[in-house]
């Protein structure tokens, strides 16, 4: 008999020691797919990310733009009771025989500059003329549209005491903004009878009320007033009567200055308000076109839009078809220049002009 111990034999799979070279290859070619993936769908994200920051951004840049152009517009033209702004009597000193281009209502409550080619505007030539000569002309893009629009501000302020004859003074109730009424700004008058464009030559607030001299000549401001008197008669205003501080707005395309993501000036819109500095409203807007509807059949109601060396009295002019083009200031993807544009149309009626 064998007394030789048998040992039990194991049974079941042996432990694993390593993997093998083809084992690691496919690991590393799995993990390489996944890696890739993750990249590419981050990508993506991330591409979406700035194409929607980028809509969103030129659809604000539209909006405000926009709401700045068409909020003066609605009121274009208006100076208070008295709503005949070309009989607007002229108190303001003239400048080469012309009212300054801020105070000269009688050019027209709305005017401006038609882009006919690249390089060319009516009004103008090579440069949109006439413009005040603070206006950089050389810089507004080619092919864009100059709007100008003059108004008086419509939060005005009405007299406390009637003017009496022969004066240089105007006592009225204390605005809420007395800043806008100081020393040389160019203001409006008016009752329901007449209407006058002068230049405040000294300005004080006092126990709930704003004395204005508009004295003639020119000491301390420019370009001063020709003439003391404020109508063409000579007559005064009363109690009834009201004073503006006057808003001519315009509006013009011109570079940047700010830069955007590949270091480039976008275009902006800019705007010079009365007699301040020119100053940049809305980056990303680089186009701006302007057509006037004309009333030709004095109902208040317009027959023809057009551009404006087209159309014969800019008084019949009662509503205005705005377009600008606005882009997303950074590039946002491969597509051309990168820039996601877009362009937005409004019209709008002139309020004093609309409905006969």
């Amino acid at each position: 008999m064998d007394a030789t111990p048998h040992l039990p034999q194991r049974t079941g799979h042996r432990r694993q020691r390593g993997l093998s070279l083809v084992e690691l290859l496919v690991a590393i070619a799995l993990g390489a797919f996944i890696t890739v993936g993750i990249i590419q769908m981050f990508t993506a994200n991330q591409e979406t990310y700035q194409v929607n920051i980028g809509q969103a951004r030129m659809q604000e840049n539209a909006r405000f733009a926009m709401e700045f152009i068409t909020t003066p517009l609605r009121m274009a033209g208006f100076s208070g009771c008295y709503s005949d702004e070309a009989g607007i009597f002229e108190a303001i000193a003239l400048v080469a025989g012309n009212p300054p281009f801020e105070a000269d209502f009688a050019a027209g409550a709305i005017t401006g500059n038609e882009a006919t080619t690249a390089t060319l505007w009516s009004p103008g030539g090579p440069t949109p003329a006439p413009l005040p000569a603070d206006v950089p002309a050389g810089t507004i893009v080619g092919g864009t549209d100059v709007l100008v629009v003059r108004l008086a501000d419509p939060v005005g302020t009405r007299l406390a005491q009637p003017m009496p004859q022969n004066t240089s003074q105007i006592v009225a109730r204390e605005p809420d903004d007395a800043a806008a009424y100081a020393t040389g700004t160019i203001m409006v008058i008016s009752d329901c009878q007449k209407g006058a464009v002068f230049q405040s030559t000294n300005s004080a607030v006092a126990g709930g009320q704003i004395t204005i001299q508009h004295n003639a000549g020119a000491t301390g401001v420019n370009p001063g007033n020709g003439l003391q008197a404020l109508s063409a008669d000579g007559s005064t205003y009363d109690v009834d009567a009201t004073i503006h501080a006057l808003q001519t707005q315009i509006f013009y395309i011109a570079p940047g200055t700010g830069v955007n993501n590949r270091g480039n000036n976008p275009l902006s819109l800019w705007r010079k308000f009365g007699t301040q500095a020119p100053a940049e409203l809305v980056e990303g807007v680089e186009d701006l076109q302007v057509l006037y509807g004309v009333d030709t059949t004095n109902d208040g109601v317009p027959n023809r839009y057009t551009t404006v060396q087209n159309v014969v009295d800019l008084a019949d002019v009662v509503t205005v078809r705005i377009s600008i083009t606005a882009n997303s200031v950074d590039v946002v993807n491969d597509v051309g220049d990168g820039l996601i544009r877009r362009t937005f149309t409004n019209t709008v009626a002139l309020r004093h002009r609309i409905g006969g």
